[in-house]
């Protein structure tokens, strides 16, 4: 069973746009140095239905499985990232859904 993992960020707005740079770079290295990820879509929303609700950025993992998932959450290459996204950002949401 796969799951897949959405967050949603609102940048602060102290965000600085290099890290916004280093953080979009950064994201789609993860899927080679983490085992189960399957595939990292993320970027700014381009939605014509304005429902973002404040959030500026979207990221989607989708895992090979719970396991994988759980295994990022403490994942070496995890942590700078979740680091960067808290330190930029006034509000983050995480919904995963399985398969």
């Amino acid at each position: 069973m796969t799951v897949t993992h959405v967050v949603l960020v609102q940048w602060n707005e102290q965000v600085d746009p290099a890290e916004l740079d280093w953080i979009r770079t950064y994201t789609q290295s993860l899927q080679s140095s983490i085992q189960g990820i399957r595939s990292v879509v993320d970027g700014p929303s381009m939605s014509p239905e304005n429902l973002e609700a404040g959030y500026d950025y979207g990221l989607v993992i989708v895992f090979a499985d719970a396991l994988s998932r759980d295994v990022y959450l403490t994942h070496p290459s995890h942590i700078p990232l979740a680091e960067a996204l808290q330190r930029n950002s006034s509000r983050v949401a995480v919904f995963d859904i399985a398969d």
